[in-house]
C-alpha cells in the first residue's frame, strides 16, 4: 500500500475527493485533507505529509495552475521523484512540469484511465510495499466526474517537455552544492516588498536543469554573489524594474524596466520573474568555481549581449555580435562566450545579402575554426557551417545540424536550427517536435519561443499556434520576436479579422510590409479580380526586378494563395541562383501553397531546387506525401523524372 499525497487546489476540493476515495478503495493510504492556505511557507502538516509520502498525485486545473502552494507541492513530488501529475478539467501542467506524463482523468472516466493512475502509483511505490490496484466499481467511476473543460493546449497533445530555467530546489536546500553561487532577492525600498516576495516565491519554483542552480534567499546575507534588486511603488498598474547588482562591490551588472501592457500586476509579476530567471541563467554561465572568473565589466557585457540577442536573433543580432566580439576578446577561454557569438554571427550572416556574405565568408570561416580550438565538437560551430553548404546540398545541411545534435541533444538552439531545417525539408512534424522540445528547455527565450512559433504557424498547426501565441504575448508583450511571430500567424492562418488587424500593425509602423504584402493582404480582404491582378503583377514585378530570396518568397505566398499554379511552376522551374534556395524553399510546405504540391509537377520542382536528392538519399519523404488525399504518389511521380 502507498502513502499518497494528493495536491489539489482549495476551489477543487469537490473534484479531488472522488479521485481520493478512489484511490483509498484501490488500497492506497491518501492524504488529501483540505490544505490550509496561506503564510509564506509550508504548514507543519503538510510539510510533514510531503515527506513522509512516497507518491505525490497532482490534480492540475484551471484553478491549481495559478495556486504558488499547488505549485511548490507539485514542485516537491518532481524533484524527489515521487510526481504523478493529473488534468481533472483538460488543463495542462504549467511550464517546469511538462517534462511528465500526464494522466487525463475527464468528465467520464473509465476503469482504463483510472487504472492509468493507480499504475502510476505503483510504479513509484517501493517494491517492499506492494501494491495491488483493486477493480474499480460502477459507481466510483461515476462519482469521478471533474467538470470537463476545453483547454486550447489540448488541440495538439504537447507530448513530454524538459525545462530550462533558473532557481533552487528550495525545499531540498540541504542538497544545495556549496559551490552555487548565491543570490539574494532585495526590495530597494518598502513599497517594491510585494514584488520583491513575489518574484522570490517564481524563482523558487522554477528548476535549473541545464547549467546548475543558485541559492536564492530573501535576506540581505553577506557574501551574497549576486543581488537581484526589486523596484517599484507596489500599485497593479505601476511599473517595475530589476537590477543584477555583483555582490561585492554593488556594481550594475544588468537591469530591466518592465510595465505591462494590460496593467495587470500579475503580469508585470510574470514578465519581471522570466527576465530575472533568464539573466541568472546567463549569470551563471559566467560564474565557475573551477576557472578564473570573469571580471564585472566581461561579466556585465556578457548579460547584457544575452538579454539583448533574445530580442534580436531573428531581426537584427549586430548589436549582440559588436558585443560578444568584445567578451570573447576580453575572455577567449570562456566556451559560452563563443557559441552564443557563433549565434549570433550566424544569424547575422543569414540576412548578409549574396555579395557581403562572399566577401564574409572566409572570415565567418576563420570564426568558426577559432571556436573549434576551444571545442572541436562545438554544437554552435556545427550550424555555423550550413551557412558555407552549396544551396541545393540539404542532404549535408540535414547531417550537420544532426551532428550538433548529437554533440549537445538538449541545446536548445540547436533544436530550433534543426526545426527549421526540418520545415526546409518538409518534414513538418519533426520540426514542431524539435521547437517543441527546445521552448521547452528554455522556456525564457522569446527567441526560442519564436522558433516554436514557427514551427506551428507554418505546419498548418492554427489552433495551437493561437494558444501558444497569447501565452507568448503575455509574457513578452513588447518583443519583436513574438510581434512578428503575431504577424506571420495572421499570414498564414489567420480569418478575415486577424487579417485586418495585420493591416493595423503595418499602419502602426509596427510590422514593416512592402508593396508585394499589402496588396496580398488586400487581395485577401476583397478577392475581387483588379485586387488579385494587382497582388500577381506587384509579386511578379519585383522578383523580376530583382530576383533574391526575399521577393520569390513574396511570389511563392502571392501566387501560391492566389492558385496562380501553372505560373508558379514556371517561374520555380527558372529560378537559378542555388545560394537562394535555403531561404526560400521552406514556403512551399506552408498551408496556403497547397495547391502547388497537390499538382505532380511539383515533384520536378522539388527535383530542380535540390530536396528530391535529400528525400531519395536519406529515406526522408515529406510529410504531405503521406497525405490520402494527395492525388498523385510522391515516390512514383519521382521515379518518372529519372525513366
Amino acid at each position: 500500500m502507498a502513502k499518497v499525497f494528493l495536491s489539489y487546489d482549495r476551489d477543487d476540493a469537490e473534484r479531488a475527493r472522488p479521485v481520493a476515495l478512489a484511490l483509498e478503495k484501490a488500497g492506497h493510504d491518501v492524504w488529501w485533507d483540505l490544505h490550509v492556505r496561506g503564510g509564506a511557507q509550508f504548514s507543519k502538516a503538510i510539510e510533514e505529509a510531503l515527506e513522509a509520502a512516497q507518491v505525490v498525485v497532482v490534480l492540475w486545473s484551471s484553478n491549481s495552475i495559478e495556486s504558488a502552494w499547488v505549485r511548490d507541492e507539485a514542485s516537491v513530488g518532481r524533484d524527489t521523484g515521487r510526481l504523478v501529475p493529473v488534468t481533472i478539467d483538460g488543463t495542462q501542467p504549467p511550464l517546469g512540469f511538462r517534462q511528465f506524463q500526464t494522466i487525463d482523468l475527464p468528465e467520464r472516466s473509465n476503469a482504463q484511465q483510472m487504472q492509468s493512475l493507480f499504475d502510476a502509483v505503483e510504479s513509484l511505490t517501493p517494491s517492499d510495499t506492494p501494491v495491488v490496484a483493486k477493480p474499480i466499481s460502477q459507481r466510483a467511476r461515476a462519482n469521478v466526474r471533474p467538470k470537463q473543460r476545453m483547454n486550447p493546449w489540448l488541440m495538439f497533445g504537447l507530448p513530454a517537455l524538459l525545462i530550462l530555467v533558473v532557481g533552487l530546489v528550495v525545499f531540498r536546500p540541504w542538497e544545495a552544492k556549496a559551490s552555487a553561487p548565491s543570490v539574494a532577492v532585495l526590495a530597494s525600498e518598502p513599497a517594491a516588498e510585494p514584488l520583491a516576495r513575489d518574484l522570490l516565491v517564481k524563482l523558487t519554483t522554477l528548476q535549473l536543469a541545464k547549467s546548475g542552480s543558485v541559492q536564492l534567499s530573501g535576506s540581505a546575507e553577506k557574501g551574497a554573489d549576486f543581488v537581484l534588486q526589486v523596484s517599484g511603488d507596489g500599485k497593479a498598474t505601476s511599473a517595475a524594474s530589476l537590477m543584477l547588482l555583483a555582490g561585492k562591490d554593488r556594481s550594475v551588472l544588468w537591469s530591466e524596466e518592465f510595465k505591462p501592457e494590460s496593467g495587470s500586476s500579475s503580469d508585470l509579476n510574470q514578465q519581471a520573474a522570466f527576465a530575472a530567471a533568464r539573466v541568472l541563467g546567463c549569470a551563471l554561465d559566467g560564474f565557475s568555481p573551477t576557472s578564473a572568473a570573469l571580471t564585472p565589466a566581461v561579466l556585465k557585457s556578457y548579460l547584457n549581449a544575452c538579454a539583448l540577442l533574445d530580442e534580436t536573433l531573428f531581426n537584427d543580432p549586430s548589436r549582440a555580435v559588436a558585443m560578444f566580439q568584445q567578451v570573447t576578446a576580453a575572455a577567449p577561454g570562456f566556451k559560452p562566450g563563443w557559441a552564443k557569438r557563433l549565434v549570433a554571427e550566424t544569424n547575422r550572416y543569414q540576412q548578409l545579402n549574396a555579395k557581403d556574405k562572399k566577401a564574409y565568408a572566409a572570415q565567418f570561416r576563420q570564426l568558426i575554426a577559432a571556436s573549434r580550438k576551444l571545442d572541436p565538437d562545438l554544437p554552435e560551430a556545427y550550424v555555423a557551417e550550413i551557412e558555407l553548404l552549396p544551396g541545393r546540398d540539404f542532404y549535408d545541411e540535414v547531417r550537420l545540424i544532426d551532428r550538433a545534435l548529437a554533440s549537445d541533444p538538449n541545446n536548445e538552439y540547436v533544436l530550433a536550427t534543426r526545426s527549421l531545417v526540418m520545415l526546409i525539408v518538409g518534414r513538418m512534424d519533426a520540426a514542431v517536435a524539435d521547437a517543441r522540445h527546445a521552448a521547452s528547455l528554455d522556456p525564457l527565450s522569446p527567441a526560442i519561443r519564436s522558433a516554436y512559433l514557427q514551427s506551428l504557424i507554418y505546419s498548418g498547426r492554427a489552433e495551437a499556434a493561437r494558444a501558444e501565441l497569447a501565452e507568448a504575448e503575455k509574457l513578452w508583450p513588447d518583443a519583436g520576436s513574438i510581434r512578428n511571430s503575431r504577424y506571420r500567424f495572421i499570414l498564414t492562418n489567420g480569418d478575415r479579422a486577424e487579417t485586418s488587424d495585420a493591416v493595423k500593425l503595418i499602419q502602426a509602423g509596427k510590422i514593416e510590409a512592402g508593396r508585394v504584402r499589402e496588396a496580398l493582404i488586400s487581395a485577401r480582404l476583397d478577392p475581387t479580380a483588379p485586387n488579385v491582378d494587382r497582388a500577381v503583377g506587384l509579386a511578379v514585378s519585383a522578383y523580376q526586378a530583382a530576383p533574391d530570396a526575399d521577393t520569390i518568397g513574396e511570389l511563392i505566398m502571392t501566387l501560391g494563395e492566389l492558385h496562380r499554379t501553372n505560373d508558379l511552376v514556371n517561374y520555380l522551374l527558372a529560378a537559378n541562383d542555388e545560394s537562394q534556395f535555403p531561404y526560400f524553399v521552406e514556403i512551399l510546405f506552408r498551408p496556403h501553397v497547397e495547391s502547388l504540391r497537390a499538382d505532380p509537377r511539383f515533384m520536378q520542382v522539388a527535383a530542380h531546387l535540390g530536396l528530391l536528392d535529400y528525400w531519395r538519399r536519406s529515406g526522408d519523404w515529406p510529410d504531405f506525401c503521406s497525405d490520402p488525399e494527395l492525388p498523385y504518389d510522391c515516390k512514383k511521380e519521382a521515379a518518372k523524372l529519372n525513366a
